[in-house]
């Protein structure tokens, strides 16, 4: 299991300069579950010890590399504005949106917000 953790954070440190839209869906789900593990304080220390081995701080790396909308829907999670079921579903249809392949295909960010769930981030509009 550990080994997984490893891995992730290589092939993270390996594709930072790249778009959110280019990394594998399956990675960027597994960084999003890590993240949020992390702020939950689920996540055992030895794979937080393994990530921080390989990135340093991964929490911000991962943070700043989240998209805004990615971004937003773990901020309102952790705030306690959604909960577990709603984050769940706007995070597959918002990675859903992200990994569309042709721009023109894919939805405004306002069509898959559920009313009333998006705060902003750190008080910035």
């Amino acid at each position: 299991m550990l080994d997984f953790f490893i891995i992730n954070a290589y092939i993270f440190s390996m594709t930072s300069n790249l778009s959110h839209s280019a990394i594998p869906p399956d990675l960027l789900t597994a960084m999003i579950s890590q993240f949020i593990s992390f702020s939950l304080r689920r996540m055992k220390g030895e794979e937080d010890k393994a990530l921080r081995l390989e990135m340093g701080d991964w929490p911000e790396k991962y943070w700043n590399f989240f998209p805004q909308s990615i971004r937003l829907l773990i901020a309102d999670f952790l705030n306690g504005k959604m909960n577990e079921a709603n984050f769940n579903n706007s995070l597959d249809i918002t990675l859903q949106v992200l990994q569309a392949p042709d721009p023109s295909k894919r939805a405004k960010q306002e069509d898959i917000r559920p009313h009333g769930t998006f705060s902003c981030l750190l008080n910035k509009c």
